[in-house]
């Protein structure tokens, strides 16, 4: 009996292991891919407080309740739904700073789309608040086609309907630009 026994469990054993062998299939047309859609986020992560450094110094510090990363993507991009707040730094180590309540990461072309109470904050202290505004990382350039109000520590306040200009505002070009701007009459 114990003989019998013996050979029953060997025989299901070896019909369980051919079984497997000859299910697998090396080409690869069956297999089913646990996430086919393209379209859905590659993750999402919560309350996120995320130094960036190159070569040992900090380039941005960013701070956002919620990023939504779809970086497998054609197109790729990180978004963030729930606002940002976004601190830059030069190579002298002086800090600039972005805040508003929606904005999206191009991966690919280093553009940041900001959208809605936009208020960026030079290292200078300068303030611009707007509705949208686009920074391009690769080139350290700032730009909107949306109204916009600019204030300066010395007092100086301007507004425009468009703007494009360096991070640091010292070429600044405006459309539709009115203020009040204090000229050195000794120069």
């Amino acid at each position: 009996m114990k003989l019998k026994t013996s050979y029953h469990i060997k025989s299901m054993v070896a019909l369980v292991v051919v079984t497997m062998l000859f299910s697998c299939n090396t080409t690869g047309s069956n297999q089913v891919a646990l996430n086919v859609d393209d379209k859905s986020p590659l993750s999402i992560i919560y309350d996120v407080d995320g130094i960036y450094t190159k070569s040992g110094t900090i380039k941005f510090n960013l701070k956002a309740p919620k990023i939504i990363d779809y970086s497998k993507r054609n197109f790729p991009f990180r978004e963030f739904p729930e606002g940002i707040n976004l601190d830059l730094y030069a190579d002298d180590g002086t800090k600039s700073n972005i805040i508003a309540d929606y904005a999206v990461i191009y991966t690919n072309s280093g553009l940041i789309d900001l959208k809605g109470n936009v208020t960026y904050t030079t290292s200078k202290k300068q303030v611009l608040t707007t509705s949208q505004l686009y920074y391009d990382q690769t080139r350290s350039w700032v730009f909107t086609d949306h109204s916009f109000n600019f204030k300066s520590p010395a007092g100086e306040e301007g507004a425009g309907t468009a703007l494009d200009s360096d991070k640091d505002f010292n070429s600044p070009s405006v459309l539709n630009s009115s203020g009040l701007l204090f000229v050195d009459a000794n120069q």
